[in-house]
């Protein structure tokens, strides 16, 4: 991940992508985020108060560094103001721009597997959980309709690797199982 926020080309960029990961937002989370939705705690970390899927609000902390990386891009924006300002015209980012805000970083570090925001937002869970869980009693940190725990299997993470990614998730072909909803290769 470190690779990652620093092959973005600005500052922004760079916020972008640890409040992206960090934060385990949806596209539509980041984009749609004011100053107001961003509330300073005592600790040095952040509380973002987010919208997401379906209109159900929820609370993401941020971590001590995140948070002071996000409050430095403030400046003198008003608390309707967007976080994250687009260059041309100081109004909010498109989903499809902090799309491209990912994928340019990733090609810039070199890295070949695809990377999306959706990406950085699942491989966040894992971490954000490491130490405080046992590892099959980690629940999903994103957000669902439907809490569920995430067995190993399932999680993906960022690792220094020769391509700058590692995806532990298992494909059917490795773990010798059927995908869910496909007959096996051998009744086709």
């Amino acid at each position: 991940m470190a690779l990652l926020v620093r092959s973005a080309r600005t500052k922004r960029d760079r916020v972008l992508l640890e409040v992206l990961y960090a934060g385990g937002l949806r596209v539509s989370e980041l984009a749609a985020l004011t100053w107001s939705d961003v509330l300073p705690r005592e600790n040095g970390q952040v509380q973002l108060n987010v919208l997401g899927k379906g209109g159900v609000e929820r609370n993401v902390l941020l971590p001590a560094s995140v948070s002071r990386s996000l409050l430095s891009l403030r400046g003198d924006a008003g608390a309707n103001d967007p976080v994250f300002a687009s260059r041309k015209g100081g109004g909010r980012l498109t989903e499809r721009a902090v799309l491209g805000t990912v994928k340019r970083a990733a090609a810039t570090a070199g890295i070949e597997a695809p990377v999306s925001p959706h990406w950085l937002r699942h491989a966040s869970a894992p971490v954000a959980t490491e130490a405080s869980a046992p590892r099959w009693g980690k629940l999903s940190r994103t957000a669902s309709r439907r809490p569920r725990r995430t067995p190993p299997s399932a999680r993906s993470s960022p690792s220094a690797t020769s391509s700058g990614l590692r995806s532990t998730t298992a494909s059917s072909a490795t773990s010798g199982r059927p995908r869910r909803g496909r007959s096996p290769p051998s009744a086709r």
